[in-house]
Formats: structure tokens, C-alpha cells, sequence
């Protein structure tokens, strides 16, 4: 009986198929996440009604475009002119390719999760005179997508022009979680530079909508609201780390600890480079109990940000519930040197510091505690400072002192 087909195993045939058909020649590759009427330039599409008429010809267009362009950038070859404008969203008579058919893939795959894409294969030796790359215009994304163009005088493809390998939606999710896992290839490495991320919220526009409609339900204290609206914004995008994190970061303030670790944990499969999600599920483990899981995750936060005050405080928190309480101290020592008003790290070291017999740096911390506290509105950690000052030995046999009160 035949083992059942995995989702690694599904986009293996499908590059199996896409490597058979590149053999049969030299290709270039253009990934298009529907199926399109025409493969057309951006120039073309805008002027779409127009370029019926027989007298609208879409190269004198872009020479007459070229003209006024030149005034406005270093560049003077034609290619590297229109890659600069391409590159800053203007219309062009360049329609984008690629050398390497894996990233066309991940366009192909990138948005519209609910239709079918499609992986298009140019012959480059019939094109020849056609097809071009800039000579100088070598942007981050030019390079990292390994562009290159091809311009029609039509400013569209015929048919027969190119052959198609289609990719069903079904195919799309394992194919991006493949091409990520396998090549590193995500949308932090292909749209990398800020018009590549402008790109990419503007392809990705529901779901950037909705995720901040969550994030400001989120601030306001509605996590219920806020999760409804990273729900939306994770079936409009689900690449979209920052949703799976914040809407863990919700469930953890719900109390819904093992909820808030399965969104962490996606976040980070979709962006291991992710700080803040390594830290998100350290804090839902240390509410569990897992006090080593969380020093591991809180580990790989403090790696990835050594500024991330938040972590140390967790790692000092789960060190002291361990009993390494020394170890402890020093995380809360890294925390205040981030953070100089870092409140909760000043109860939790003097905590550490009265285990260890250190009662006068305890004293000193739970003073500062409730100072910090009470200028910061917090009343309960002040009340908790108090109450943790009164229980300390007496200094040098008299009574706890406290400056101040809670207002």
C-alpha cells in the first residue's frame, strides 16, 4: 500500500514538472497569481481601452514618457531609465521576468489564495532583441528577484508565445511554506527595500486593513474585537506573520496560553528572524510552567534583539522560579540598563535579591519599585512593593521605611 501524498512531496512534482519543461530550452519565468486574460505590461493595462484603436501605438508612448523621465534621474540607458521608474511604481512598457523559475513561483503563489495561478515560461532564444536587463539600475529587488524584462511591441504576449504550468490554489499555501522552508525565499527576502514593502502592502491591502483594524481594537483593551480582525486578515494573507503574532499576543491576554503559542509558533515557521514572536511564546510557556521552554525562546529573542528589555525581564522571571536566582539578577541588571524605568524588573530583582539574603538590595529595589510604580499609575504593583518591604527583617532592628504613598 502506497504511502499518502505529502504537501512536500506535491510541489516536488510540480518543480519536477517545471524543470522537464525548462530542459526543452533556455526560459525565462514570469509567476502570476490568476489566470489573466493577457500577459501585459503595466503600460498597456493602464491605456488598456485606448490601445485597441489602431492609431494608439504603446512604444511611442513610452519614448515620448522617456523624454521627460531622463530629466529626473543619473541613468541614461533606456532599460535602466524604466527599471527606475518600474521600480517606483510607474508605468512601463517592461513586463518583469526572472532567471530563476523559484521565485517566479512565489509570485504565482504570493496573493489571491482562492484562485488559481500560473507559472509562465518564456523561450529566450526566440525573444532574443526583446528581452533585456539593466546595465547599472541594480536596486536590492533587482537583484534579489533576478529581473529581467521582456518588452513587446504590442506591449502584451501572444498565446503562442510562451507556455503555461498552471498552479492550483490548493497548491499555493504548501508551495510558499516549501519554497520558504527549502530555498529561504518569503516575502521579506523578495520585497526587501521600502517601495519592495510599499509593493507588498499594496498587493496585500485587505489584509494589511483588517490587521490594523485588530491592532487598534487591541490597544484599546478589545482583544476579543482585535482577534475577530486578525482572523480576517490571516485568510486575505496567510503569510502574514505580524497577524499570527498579534493576534497570539490577544489570545495570551485571554488567558488562552496554548492558543497563543500555536499563532507564535506559526509566526515564527513563516519569519524565523521574528523577536518578538520568540518572545510572545516564551510568556504564554512561562504561564504554563514551562519555565525552560520559555528561557529557550526568550534566548532566541534576546539573539535576535539584544535590546529587548521584556525578554530579559521573562528570562530573569523563569530563572527565579527555577531557584537561579542569581542568574536572575543578572537578567534584571540587563533589563534596567535598557529600561531605567523598568518598573516590574525592580520588584522582580529585589524578589530575587530577598531569596539570596541580599536584604538591603532588596529594600533598595522595592523602594524604587513603588516609586516607579506610583509615578506610572500603577497601583497594584506599588501596593505589592509595599507589602513585600514590610516583610522584609527590619534594618538594623528598626522599622521598614517607605517614602511616599499610593495616590
Amino acid at each position: 500500500m502506497s504511502e499518502p501524498e505529502t504537501d512536500d512531496s506535491k510541489v516536488q512534482n510540480l518543480l519536477q514538472r517545471i524543470r522537464e519543461k525548462s530542459a526543452q530550452g533556455e526560459y525565462i519565468y514570469r509567476g502570476e497569481p490568476k489566470q489573466y486574460d493577457k500577459i501585459a505590461s503595466t503600460l498597456y493595462r493602464e491605456y488598456a481601452d485606448e490601445i485597441e484603436a489602431e492609431e494608439f501605438d504603446i512604444q511611442i508612448a513610452q519614448k515620448e514618457m522617456l523624454k521627460y523621465v531622463k530629466n529626473y534621474t543619473d541613468f541614461t540607458d533606456e532599460t535602466d531609465v524604466l527599471t527606475e521608474l518600474q521600480h517606483y511604481g510607474g508605468k512601463t512598457n517592461l513586463i518583469d521576468f526572472t532567471t530563476d523559475y523559484l521565485i517566479a513561483l512565489f509570485f504565482a503563489c504570493d496573493i489571491l489564495p482562492y484562485e488559481d495561478g500560473r507559472l509562465i515560461l518564456l523561450n529566450k532564444k526566440s525573444n532574443q532583441g526583446i528581452i533585456t536587463s539593466p546595465k547599472k539600475n541594480l536596486n536590492n529587488r533587482v537583484i534579489s528577484q533576478k529581473s529581467i524584462f521582456f518588452q513587446s511591441p504590442k506591449g502584451y504576449l501572444d498565446e503562442e508565445d510562451y507556455a503555461v504550468i498552471p498552479i492550483p490554489k490548493e497548491m499555493k499555501q504548501p508551495t510558499l511554506d516549501y519554497l520558504r522552508k527549502y530555498h529561504g525565499i518569503t516575502k521579506y527576502t523578495i520585497y526587501n527595500d521600502i517601495f519592495g514593502y510599499i509593493q507588498n502592502q499594496k498587493k496585500h491591502q485587505p489584509a494589511y486593513t483588517e490587521f490594523y483594524i485588530g491592532l487598534t481594537f487591541q490597544d484599546k483593551g478589545e482583544y476579543e474585537e482585535a482577534i475577530k480582525h486578525y482572523d480576517k486578515a490571516i485568510r486575505s494573507d496567510p503569510q502574514e506573520a505580524d497577524a499570527y503574532n498579534n493576534r497570539g499576543n490577544a489570545k495570551f491576554t485571554l488567558g488562552l496560553y496554548r492558543d497563543a503559542i500555536a499563532d507564535c509558533d506559526r509566526a515564527i515557521h513563516l519569519n524565523p528572524q521574528f523577536a518578538a514572536a520568540y518572545y510572545n511564546r516564551g510568556a504564554a510557556k512561562l504561564a504554563l510552567g514551562l519555565h525552560h521552554d520559555a528561557i529557550a525562546d526568550c534566548d532566541r529573542a534576546i539573539h535576535l534583539n539584544p535590546q529587548f528589555a521584556a525578554a530579559y525581564y521573562n528570562r530573569g522571571t523563569a530563572k527565579g522560579m527555577l531557584d537561579r536566582h542569581e542568574n536572575a539578577i543578572t537578567d534584571f541588571n540587563e533589563a534596567i540598563d535598557i529600561n531605567p524605568q523598568y518598573a516590574e524588573a525592580y520588584c522582580n530583582r529585589g524578589i530575587a535579591n530577598k531569596e539570596i539574603g541580599e536584604y538591603k538590595k532588596a529594600r533598595a529595589d522595592f523602594q524604587r519599585t513603588f516609586e516607579l510604580a506610583t509615578e506610572q499609575g500603577k497601583q497594584e504593583l506599588a501596593q505589592a512593593a509595599r507589602k513585600l518591604l514590610d516583610e522584609l527583617p527590619p534594618p538594623d532592628g528598626g522599622g521598614a521605611i517607605m517614602e511616599g504613598d499610593v495616590q
